[in-house]
């Protein structure tokens, strides 16, 4: 029998209006691509930052996303895409943050891009944070359009 990698969710919105409705959906899509795989066990903790922006670095469930994983806590984290880790990079601590989960042999895995990233399997991690750049520039220029429409 192979061991399965214990994984958790992590759903985030930004504001108030349909904020329930968001994390639901986030979750429900999380689970139903943690349930297709043979190899993901869901562990019983989820982590849910409700109406905080992706553009701070202050999320309390975030935040206890990184301490968990410290103590390998968990083996992978699962997200709808890639705006749930962090909305724009302008912090510049994409790069940081992805270290800090490989460093900890965490695989972010992002259902909606098709994306999972697993520091074994020497995917380069460079070209991955370009990756995630270039895909939050494009979400952000689409949320910049439907703004102004």
């Amino acid at each position: 029998m192979t061991d399965k990698k214990r994984c958790v969710i992590y759903t985030r919105t930004a504001t108030e209006t349909s904020n329930r409705e968001q994390t639901i959906q986030q979750r429900r899509v999380c689970m139903e691509y943690i349930n297709k795989r043979d190899d993901l066990m869901l562990v019983d903790k989820e982590y849910v930052d409700s109406c905080i922006s992706g553009n701070t670095p202050y999320r309390p469930a975030f935040t206890q996303l990184l301490r968990d994983a410290e103590v390998h806590a968990m083996d992978c984290i699962v997200m709808t895409n890639a705006t749930r880790l962090q909305r724009d990079d302008i912090y510049g601590n994409i790069d940081f943050l992805i270290q800090e989960f490989q460093r900890h042999g965490v695989t972010l895995m992002f259902v909606e891009h098709g994306w999972p990233y697993d520091p074994e399997d020497g995917t380069d991690v460079r070209s991955i944070v370009e990756s995630l750049k270039r895909r939050l520039r494009a979400y952000s220029e689409l949320a910049m359009r439907d703004d102004d429409g």
